[in-house]
């Protein structure tokens, strides 16, 4: 999780305060509360920012919040359904239709490291503060995550029915290439060196390692 001070995180919200609020007489919008509760959300945790804390943030009364959202746990939901609902969006738009699984399987990678490198802190809550919503809630997340590892399963299955990859349990593949995904999402925020490309390279380099052998 990334820590700022007080004074740094201030500065910066106010920028996005009046950023977010040029040419609308300055009045908060709901998407400018989700912006600043997303970056409250992903730098100090979900417990951390009360109503209050998210208004005075705002420069606005508590109350007057209510006219943007149903509340701070509706918030968090909408959050992070918006990043899984996208992420699934963007790998099935970026998934070649008719093609080897290796290549499929390089794409897949490619658009999962790259849209969470675009969406940081979309990502960090999505992972974190996941055990906060409601079981209905994780229900709806959940059946979302299952599309997309879905997705990769076929890919998987694919490449061992065509005798590309060796027969290997499909759920344990499946869950140990989302899990590197997921370990790789985290380790690019912290190094700037390595790229996209990179990443992708490096991580189906490993994956088809396992899946050959």
């Amino acid at each position: 999780m990334i820590m700022m001070s007080t004074s740094t995180s201030t500065c910066n919200l106010s920028a996005i305060i009046g950023r977010a609020t040029s040419g609308i007489d300055h009045k908060p919008s709901h998407q400018l509360v989700r912006q600043v509760a997303l970056k409250l959300f992903s730098e100090i945790g979900f417990h951390n920012v009360s109503l209050r804390k998210l208004a005075n943030t705002l420069e606005m009364q508590p109350g007057s919040l209510y006219n943007h959202i149903d509340g701070k746990q509706e918030l968090l939901f909408e959050l992070i359904d918006e990043y899984e609902t996208d992420l699934l969006d963007a790998i099935k738009v970026d998934l070649p239709a008719d093609s080897s699984p290796e290549h499929r399987l390089s794409a897949y990678i490619r658009s999962h490291l790259g849209f969470n490198a675009s969406s940081p802190q979309h990502r960090s809550i999505a992972q974190l503060e996941f055990r906060n919503l409601t079981p209905n809630q994780q229900k709806i997340i959940e059946a979302i995550r299952a599309e997309y590892t879905f997705i990769l399963a076929e890919i998987i299955q694919h490449g061992i029915l065509t005798q590309v990859f060796r027969p290997i349990p499909l759920q344990v593949a499946t869950r140990l290439i989302l899990s590197m995904l997921t370990e790789m999402s985290r380790e690019d925020k912290s190094n700037a060196t390595l790229t996209i490309e990179d990443s992708t390279t490096l991580l189906h380099e490993t994956v088809l390692r396992i899946l050959h052998t």
